[in-house]
């Protein structure tokens, strides 16, 4: 398969700035989902019961936490969100994730930034992370 010049020219200027950004420590978004804030979600070990902390945005394929404890990536956890509001019927969104990434929080001392990655995505899970948009949101 022969590439066009434009084609070429555009791998070329994407390679050329990830490299850019990589030496100047900037992250490069990677999200395939729209992220949408919310408010009033917070995080529990679904096992456990403990809290881990707030949900601060979420999508179809993941959400991000200010969590109270360090995560480490490439681990599988289980957890689940009590609702305030019930939806369609349930008072809580049980799901495994995938930590994807972990920081700390520079905003906040003693917390993490966790990114997570839903491990599975059913229509179901789809249905109620569309829900807790409309009633959660804040965009």
């Amino acid at each position: 398969m022969i590439k066009s010049v434009k084609t070429l020219y555009n791998e070329k200027r994407f390679i050329h700035c990830l490299s850019l950004c990589e030496r100047l420590n900037i992250p490069m978004e990677r999200r395939r989902e729209k992220r949408f804030n919310v408010v009033d979600l917070e995080l529990f070990h679904k096992d456990r019961q403990d809290h881990v902390g707030t949900v601060i945005n979420i999508s179809r394929g993941g959400l991000l936490v200010n969590a109270t404890e360090e995560f480490k990536p490439e681990e599988q956890h289980s957890f689940s969100i009590p609702f305030v509001k019930t939806i369609n019927g349930e008072v809580k969104f049980d799901f495994k994730a995938t930590i994807v990434w972990c920081q700390p929080n520079p905003l906040a001392p003693s917390a993490y930034s966790v990114g997570m990655e839903f491990t599975e995505n059913p229509d179901l899970q789809t249905m109620f992370i569309q829900q807790m948009v409309k009633i959660y949101g804040d965009n």
